[in-house]
């Protein structure tokens, strides 16, 4: 259809185009009701089975398995909606289908179908069909074929925010829907128990149990002897004393070296004034003594002076004899000017202060070698402490290294006894099939169908038919190329129509 006709379409023309097309458009809507009639009365019926389950908090749900928590962990606690969606996805399982079809013979029953499509033999094409005689291969295909019209019939929700899922089975049996919810449920809950169990927690448990607690008896007995073997039940005790003897030592040392110190300051002092201090001293000394020396040479620088005094009167001052003289003159005087005219006599003996500073030199380097002795002494008393402590802390070491390992001995063993008893009481539990799903509504068995509804379905069928056969009409009515009415005439020849005059067969006798 074009566009333009679409936009000329209106009440009369539809009218019209189903006036002429009438045959037509009874003949498709006859046609489509047969049909639905048709497939309605082959649909077979189904019946419907609801039941409902409820996870309620406890054993399964919060609870975690003991061999989860043997060590330090985070515990994430599994959420409400997690658990629901956990059960549900059990529930519409393969295994868990397969194992309801196992019961009571189901598979057959639920292969059993009145419908006519289900019971079409389709013939076995070569190359794709199983070989004849291969009867694993067949067995197979048929179950699948059992377990996916199971799924089929299988509908399993829960309400949001709710603890409660509910099962609702739909099969041509009202009796066959109730088993099938029956069984489904009796078979999860024994897969939803064993699902929880951890296989062998409890020998696990016990048998580590045991080999903890001979562990902690043998570290204990091993602490023991360990301890009378070195002679000392407390290490700190000992610890304590040395400490405080080398506390004491090292104080002792100190004051020693700076006692050495200050004798060894004292012995360089010494010294430097034992340097600086004569030996020997003026003990005597007499002043006012003639110096006879001075007098011969004034004696000798008499008889010059009159020698000159001759040599002058008889000859020049240039004469050799006059100038001999006056030089020896000369030298005379300056030696007389030398010479004191009075001597002192001197007496001289061993300095006291001197021999008084080597005494004090000697007492001191006494001191000095006194106390380097007594520094010796300290260090060794010093250094013989620490040996010790350095042992008693290797002891130390070893003794705190073999009852960190008993606590943590006594740590795993606590923690084993208490996840033996957390498995023994799971395992009693899981023998008794305690589950924190519950069954709130049995399976229920309506002989009422729930399908096929035939008024619904039927009264849409009408509906459809009626549609149909309306656009049925205009698509006949648009591709039929035949000059009906005075539009067509106007459209097709391009020319106006004056007028028409109706005839007395199908169609009016059209004059332009």
């Amino acid at each position: 259809m074009n566009d333009a006709f679409l936009q000329n379409i209106t009440f009369a023309s539809v009218m019209q185009s189903l006036w002429r097309q009438k045959f037509k458009a009874i003949l498709f809507a006859f046609l489509l009701m047969a049909l639905i009639t048709t497939a309605v009365i082959l649909t077979p019926k189904k019946y419907e089975s609801v039941g409902k389950l409820f996870v309620q908090m406890g054993r399964g749900g919060v609870t975690l398995d003991p061999t989860a928590t043997t060590s330090k962990t985070i515990m994430v606690q599994e959420s409400r909606d997690s658990e629901i969606n956990s059960v549900i996805d059990v529930l519409q399982s393969r295994g868990v289908l397969e194992l309801v079809l196992a019961e009571d013979n189901l598979e057959e029953e639920i292969l059993k179908s009145s419908s006519i499509l289900d019971n079409i033999s389709i013939p076995k094409i070569p190359f794709i069909s199983s070989p004849d005689g291969d009867q694993g291969y067949q067995a197979h295909e048929r179950r699948d074929k059992a377990v996916k019209k199971l799924q089929d019939s299988l509908s399993v929700k829960t309400p949001r925010k709710a603890a409660t899922i509910t099962i609702v089975c739909h099969t041509e049996s009202p009796k066959l829907s109730q088993k099938i919810v029956e069984v489904l449920i009796k078979t999860y809950v024994e897969q939803h128990v064993k699902a929880r169990q951890t296989d062998g927690s409890y020998d696990f448990f016990e048998e580590q149990f045991g080999r903890e607690k001979e562990n902690v008896d043998r570290l204990s007995k091993d602490i023991e002897s360990f301890k009378n073997e070195i002679g000392v039940m407390s290490i700190d005790g000992h610890q304590a004393a040395l400490r405080q003897k080398i506390a004491m030592v090292e104080n002792e040392l100190v004051q020693s070296r700076s006692k050495r110190d200050a004798h060894r300051s004292q012995v360089v002092e010494l010294l430097q004034l034992v340097s600086s201090e004569p030996q020997q001293v003026t003990l005597e000394s007499t002043g006012g003594m003639a110096n006879q020396a001075s007098d011969l040479m004034r004696d000798r620088l008499y008889n010059l002076e009159l020698e000159e005094r001759n040599l002058t009167a008889k000859y020049k001052g240039d004469h050799p004899s006059v100038v001999a003289v006056r030089k020896q003159l000369i030298e005379a005087k300056s030696i007389m000017r030398s010479q004191s005219p009075a001597r002192t006599q001197t007496k001289r003996g061993l300095n006291q202060n001197f021999q008084k500073l080597e005494l004090r030199l000697m007492e001191a380097k006494v001191n000095v070698a006194s106390a380097e002795a007594e520094v010796a002494s300290y260090e060794k008393s010093l250094k013989d402490a620490k040996a010790r402590m350095s042992g008693l802390n290797q002891v130390g070491t070893k003794l705190a290294s073999m009852e960190r390992q008993l606590r943590v001995a006594e740590v795993n063993f606590s923690t084993y006894s208490e996840k033996q008893e957390e498995a023994r009481i799971n395992l009693a539990l899981d023998r008794e099939n305690f589950s924190n799903v519950k069954v709130v509504q049995e399976p229920t068995m309506q002989v009422k169908r729930v399908s096929p509804r035939y008024g619904l379905i039927l009264g849409a069928g009408l509906l459809f038919s009626l549609i149909g056969a309306v656009c049925v009409a205009i698509f006949a009515d648009q591709i039929d190329s035949s000059l009906n009415t005075e539009q067509d005439v106007e459209r097709m020849l391009g020319m106006e129509v004056l007028g028409s005059i109706p005839s007395s067969g199908r169609r009016p006798l059209l004059v332009q």
